[in-house]
Formats: structure tokens, sequence, C-alpha cells
């Protein structure tokens, strides 16, 4: 029987166990190979160009959200990775914003969603976020922005205004109050973060400085 042909651009060791074995190298293939076939229905956004932008820095709607029930929602680019930044950015917003802690959603690192802050490393979420003009000073921003709403709504100067556990009440009218939901809940700000907002002084806190036990750590428990 006459061997099958070999391609000449084989070495002479894979000439020579080919030929060993009786096999030519298309004859390998047939017997040994696989055909592997994949299809995509539509191209991938990435593949098209519409690769979703992170929301811009300066905008307070990249940052805070008040929902249509009077909850916040707090977008951070900071990831909790151990170091305890989830519960800390939690209770900053809480703070800022003058509401209960368990009434503040953080989304975390989701691209189309929350703010591009780089990589979360070196222990500097912290500073990054407390600091400077990203969340901390975003709550601080909706904190006034929402009180400027409630003077307009309730005839009162912002600066007998007060906002507390979720609603702005007039210093020297009981009466004379509405809540975050009232004022804008389901809908935007439509404006950039203010980089004189006054943020709380720490004789002020009442959230930030407390221990809380972390929320996935209370779970598992």
């Amino acid at each position: 029987m006459k061997r099958p042909s070999v391609s000449p651009k084989l070495c002479a060791d894979a000439e020579a166990a080919l030929g060993q074995a009786g096999l030519s190298r298309r004859e390998l293939l047939k017997t040994s190979g696989a055909l592997i076939v994949g299809f995509c229905m539509g191209a991938p956004k990435v593949l098209r160009g519409q690769v979703p932008l992170s929301p811009p820095l300066g905008q307070l709607d990249s940052w805070i959200t008040v929902a249509a029930d009077g909850r916040i929602i707090a977008y951070t680019g900071k990831e909790e990775l151990g170091q305890g930044i989830a519960t800390a950015q939690q209770q900053l917003v809480a703070e800022e914003l003058a509401v209960p802690f368990d009434r503040v959603t953080l989304l975390s690192c989701d691209t189309a969603l929350t703010p591009d802050q780089g990589h979360t490393s070196g222990s500097q979420s912290h500073p990054t976020n407390f600091n400077g003009n990203n969340l901390a000073q975003a709550a601080a921003t909706a904190r006034e922005e929402l009180i400027r709403i409630a003077a307009g709504r309730l005839g009162v100067p912002s600066d007998q205004l007060t906002a507390a556990n979720g609603v702005v009440r007039s210093n020297t009218d009981s009466s004379a109050s509405v809540t975050y939901a009232e004022l804008l809940g389901g809908r935007v700000f439509n404006r950039e973060v203010s980089p004189t907002a006054r943020r709380k002084a720490p004789s002020e806190w009442t959230v930030l400085g407390q221990s809380i036990p972390l929320p996935d750590m209370s779970r598992a428990e």
C-alpha cells in the first residue's frame, strides 16, 4: 500500500510520525479536528461605536436621585473591597441629606449609571469622596437645592428652613413643612454640583461618626 503523500512544509520529524501512522495532514485534520462556529444576532454596542458613557462628574443628577417615595439613591465609582467604604459612603449621604441611614441606597461601579472615579485602591476612596467635588459635595448641594425649592413652595426664606429626616421645615412655623418626595420625588435636579455648598460640620453630625455594622456582614450573621 502506497503511503499517503505528506506536505513538504512539515518538518522531518512530523513527516516521519505521520508516515508511520499512515496518515496525511489532511486526513489527520479530518479525523481529529473540531469546528467551532459562533454567531451574534447583533453587533455589541462596543463594536457599533455606541459605548455607554459614565455620567458627568459635575452634574448633581450623576450622584444623587430622590426616588418617588423620598428615598435617596446615591451613585459612586468607588467599590467596597472590605475596607468599609460602602457603609461610610452611605453614612456620608445620609448625613449631608439629613435622612436616616437605611433610607439611602448606594449603587457602586456601574459604568452606565455611576460617575467614573477611576480605580479603587491605595486607601484613596475615603478622601476622594469625602473631599472636593465628589459624593460629599454632591450630597451637600442636593440638600441646599431641596431647601431652595422648599422655600419657593412654602413661601419661607431658605435661611429660615431646616432639613431633617427627609423633610424641610420652617424654624418658626411647625405647620410649614414639605417632604423630599413632594419636592422632587422621581424628578431630576438638573443642576451642577456646587463647590460652595456648605458641608455639615462634625459638631452637627448624627450619622457620621456612629458605629454601624457593615450591611454585608449583618446579612451574613
